[in-house]
């Protein structure tokens, strides 16, 4: 268990009858998917698009939740196809701040599947599947934070309380807690979050710490900062 989670991306602007609600309320255009193949587990997170900053900070959530719920990473390894989200320029020479996020956990690897071999991320292929089937296509939103909450209650329902009849009719936390008592039921809790706010409030911590980065949107209307300002420290 956890030798393998699939992590992949979902455009949400092609579901018919969630378009609309996208438009009128500003909801996320790209989901972030999480699977481990054995128990089922499931994490999402939402942007508004495909971005290598955002998924590392994917991936550091979903490290640092499980490792402070008792998972023990040994031989593990994500799996991603070869999206420039994951692995950057297929022509750079070194590996992608994703793939390095990864490596620095001791038992864990980044690896991308063959080009083309979509069959080898069927399992997170399948979540999208039924995501789509039993929650985007008959959920009705009234804003961004109710999409948000909706979301939430959704993905725990889906690994505490819906039953996999592909795995004996278990829940993922039913397999999860058989497999390894030790592991926290927490696990299953993770809520989802926005991505883009997420990676904004990170930037702007380090903004204030005195590290020379380049101000995100929200404030250029202001002018930039000067070059003594981003140095303070």
């Amino acid at each position: 268990m956890f030798e393998q989670t699939c992590i992949d991306t979902k455009d949400l602007k092609d579901i018919p009858e969630l378009w609309p609600q996208i438009q009128r309320l500003g909801l996320p255009l790209i989901q972030y998917t999480a699977r481990e193949v054995v128990s089922g587990w499931q994490f999402i997170a939402y942007a508004q698009e495909r971005t290598l900053a955002y998924s590392k900070l994917f991936a550091q959530i979903i490290i640092a939740h499980l490792l402070s719920c008792g998972v023990k990473f040994k031989d593990s390894r994500f799996q991603t196809d070869n999206g420039s989200e994951f692995i950057g320029n297929w022509q750079a020479k070194s590996d992608s701040a994703f793939t390095q996020t990864i490596a620095e956990v001791r038992g864990l690897s980044h690896h991308t599947i063959p080009p083309r071999a979509h069959r080898w991320q069927a399992d997170v292929e399948t979540v999208h599947r039924l995501i789509e089937d039993e929650f985007y296509e008959v959920e009705q939103f009234s804003s961004r934070t109710n999409f948000l909450a909706k979301a939430s209650t959704y993905n725990l329902w889906f690994n505490v309380a819906r039953k996999n009849s592909y795995k004996e009719n278990q829940t993922p936390w039913d397999i999860i807690h058989a497999r390894d008592p030790r592991i926290s039921p927490l696990i299953a809790t993770l809520a989802p979050v926005f991505l883009d706010p997420l990676f904004m409030q990170r930037l702007d911590s380090k903004l204030r710490w005195g590290y020379d980065l380049i101000p995100y949107p929200s404030i250029v209307g202001r002018g930039p900062p000067s070059t003594e300002s981003r140095r303070s420290v």
